[in-house]
């Protein structure tokens, strides 16, 4: 049994030591930055998407922005919107020719972080607009402009929209329940709620909600400087041989997201040992 295990092992760390030699490699050849300089591979994206790109970033000094910016941080959606659904499809061994036929579908987004990554994002340049009428109508803010905004609003959800909107709501709130914080998509109005101009704008024209009032305004510069990255990344993943790499890849674009969301103001818990 010893002999055993002491092969198990030999044989566990060997083949580690060859995936990460090979993960050093293809890092160091494609990007030029050795992996193993870094404690985790979202630090290292960073590192990769900083020097591919040359952005060079503004930190938030004023500590009422940041804290107007962070609480429109809300997380993805989780939902059952609808709680069962019963197919009625010819394909299939139980079709019943007298009922309406229908389909259930599986739907699923390729590159969805990639996508949102290389819109138009904020650079610098941050600043409370002093005079809010001064500004375009939200639903004329074009999202490419090199200008963006981050509004607190105020937004009623018309009660003629509820039938329409009722498996998917518009503008999700973070709300506690149970103790327990949850995003809840739901059809009521929202009090200072912050959101990016081309959601509001989305929100508006798509939607049909109305805006109330707008309470606070920061703007900023903008642009798309996480494209080349992302586009990088995809074609480097499109041209992968081998799993390995195929993922790879793709999570270093999904890390760089992680990685610009990760900043927390709660102190890390360590330990020193000798």
């Amino acid at each position: 049994m010893r002999d055993y295990h002491d092969l198990y092992l030999g044989v566990d760390v060997t083949l580690m030591a060859d995936c990460f030699n090979h993960l050093r490699k293809v890092s160091k050849e494609t990007f030029g930055l050795d992996v193993a300089h870094y404690f985790t591979l979202p630090g290292y994206a960073y590192d990769v998407m900083r020097k591919m790109t040359g952005v060079s970033l503004e930190l938030l000094g004023d500590i009422d922005m940041l804290q107007m910016v962070e609480s429109g941080f809300r997380g993805g959606i989780t939902a059952a919107s609808h709680r069962y659904a019963k197919a009625n499809n010819p394909y299939l061994d139980d079709y019943d020719e007298t009922k309406p036929t229908n389909y259930l579908m599986y739907l699923d987004a390729n590159n969805l972080y990639g996508c949102a990554m290389s819109r138009y994002m904020p650079t610098d340049g941050f600043k409370w607009v002093a005079n809010i009428k001064e500004i375009p109508r939200p639903d004329e803010i074009d999202p490419e402009s090199p200008v963006g905004y981050i509004m607190e609003v105020d937004l009623e959800y018309p009660e003629n929209l509820n039938d329409d909107h009722n498996d998917y709501p518009f503008a999700p709130e973070s709300i506690e329940i149970n103790k327990v914080r949850k995003l809840v998509p739901n059809l009521n109005g929202k009090k200072k709620y912050v959101i990016h101009s081309a959601n509001l704008k989305q929100y508006l024209e798509l939607g049909g909600l109305k805006l109330k009032k707008i309470h606070r305004d920061i703007s900023f510069n903008q642009s798309p400087w996480l494209k080349e990255y992302v586009d990088k990344l995809t074609a480097l993943r499109t041209a992968a041989g081998t799993d390995f790499e195929k993922d790879f890849f793709k999570l270093k674009v999904n890390a760089v997201f992680g990685k610009k969301h990760g900043e927390s103001k709660e102190p890390a818990g360590c330990s020193a040992c000798k």
